[in-house]
């Protein structure tokens, strides 16, 4: 984390379970240190500069952005635990400098209910932040969906023959619903896994710019983000069949254009510069998480067999597997705490990916953004699409608050 005086405040959505979870965990390990291991790592494309080290930070806001309150407080409990067993730990090592008990002194979790799947519930959770934090320095939009329909089983089983590794990480066996819309008639997926977020970002936008220091938006994409499934005609994913890597792509494009932007947008400002968030585009590779199995009602067994197919293809030799969410959280974690001159260029068509070797220790690698060359002239027109819809749904909620068309 770069110098300052005040404490960083993070939101992470989707942070009750996965690599949501596994993204607070690593980050709560990584600060309980004076200098966090994740901040100096080194991913090979990046050219490595001299930098002063990490501030260590005396505390920490941590923003639990999830929907369901109990998973919530489950979470927070657990990784208070995690924590504090950690802590114990580092006591009784021999030169332990005390950092880690100011830090936790310092740590506040807090849960603020945020259900992205409506603009409503996006637009609500900003509310509530904006009554409650001076300021956001960090979001990590983690929170998204695959709308899964069923397991095509035999395809699988041809998968797996014809290539285990494939098999693990692109998985085209599982058959995703076409045209889910969610309650306000956006496309489900591209609500949950990108809009939702646009939201965020948005309306968050004045408390970035009140960070002590240059605030970040963390946008997930994945390994299968791939041109071929997005279409700008068809930009929410009503109309495909693999919604899912449609809206990563879109994801992909969006976080792009936003860092162009912002970084046009650092002019003089009455003596200063106008502090506009960086964007960062990560992927934690392919982990073992609740995504299948909590919409499947997939059983252990099944369960068992999908992480060691997993396991399988990291030990034949993948880098993209780390399998465990706190592994695959390291290019969360590295993208939040390394110095920004540490970080890509923002004009780079790149994303930060997690990776493995062969035993599970997690490290940082370059992605390319798929097509950009290509592709690139639709960032903006996707983004204008967005900025339109953010801008209707921000006008209908002002005039319900207002009693305007409702007999008030």
């Amino acid at each position: 984390m770069e110098s300052t005086n005040t404490n960083p405040i993070i939101i992470v959505t989707g942070a009750n379970q996965g690599v949501g979870f596994g993204i607070c965990e690593r980050l709560l390990l990584q600060l309980s240190k004076s200098s966090p291991p994740d901040a100096s790592l080194h991913p090979e494309g990046i050219p490595v500069t001299q930098t002063l080290p990490p501030t260590p930070v005396s505390g920490l806001t941590l923003i639990l952005a999830c929907r369901n309150p109990s998973r919530a407080q489950a979470a927070r409990k657990k990784l208070l635990k995690l924590l504090d067993s950690h802590i114990e730990d580092r006591r009784v090592i021999r030169g332990y400098d005390g950092h880690a008990d100011v830090f936790r002194k310092g740590l506040r979790i807090d849960f603020v209910k945020c259900d992205l799947s409506t603009s409503t519930g996006a637009f609500d959770f900003c509310d509530q932040v904006e009554k409650s934090y001076s300021y956001v320095s960090h979001l990590v939009c983690n929170a998204g969906i695959i709308d899964f329909s069923h397991l095509d089983y035999w395809r699988a089983v041809k998968h797996f023959f014809w290539g285990p590794i494939d098999f693990a990480t692109y998985p085209a066996y599982k058959i995703q619903h076409i045209g889910s819309t969610g309650s306000e008639g956006q496309g489900l997926t591209f609500q949950c896994n990108l809009f939702g977020h646009y939201i965020l970002f948005r309306r968050l936008e004045p408390l970035f710019r009140r960070a002590p220091t240059q605030g970040r938006v963390l946008w997930t994409s994945s390994l299968d983000a791939f041109p071929r499934c997005f279409d700008i005609d068809d930009w929410q994913s009503l109309k495909s069949n693999r919604s899912y890597e449609g809206t990563k792509y879109a994801t992909d494009l969006i976080a792009m254009e936003l860092n162009r932007r912002a970084s046009a947008s650092q002019t003089p400002l009455l003596g200063s510069k106008v502090k506009e968030p960086r964007h960062i585009l990560v992927h934690p590779g392919i982990t073992y998480t609740e995504i299948v199995t909590s919409q499947l009602g997939v059983q252990w067994l099944t369960g068992f067999l999908a992480w060691f197919a997993l396991t399988l293809a990291r030990w034949l030799g993948s880098v993209n597997h780390p399998v465990k969410a706190a592994n695959g959280a390291v290019s969360a974690t590295f993208a939040m705490l390394a110095p920004l001159s540490s970080l890509p260029s923002p004009t780079q068509p790149v994303k930060l990916g997690s990776r493995a070797y062969w035993i599970g220790t997690p490290y940082v690698g370059l992605d390319p953004v798929e097509e950009w060359n290509e592709q690139q002239d639709e960032a903006p027109v996707l983004l204008a699409k967005c900025d339109a819809l953010y801008d209707t749904l921000w006008r209908e909620r002002k005039f319900r608050s207002n009693g305007i068309g409702n007999g008030n």
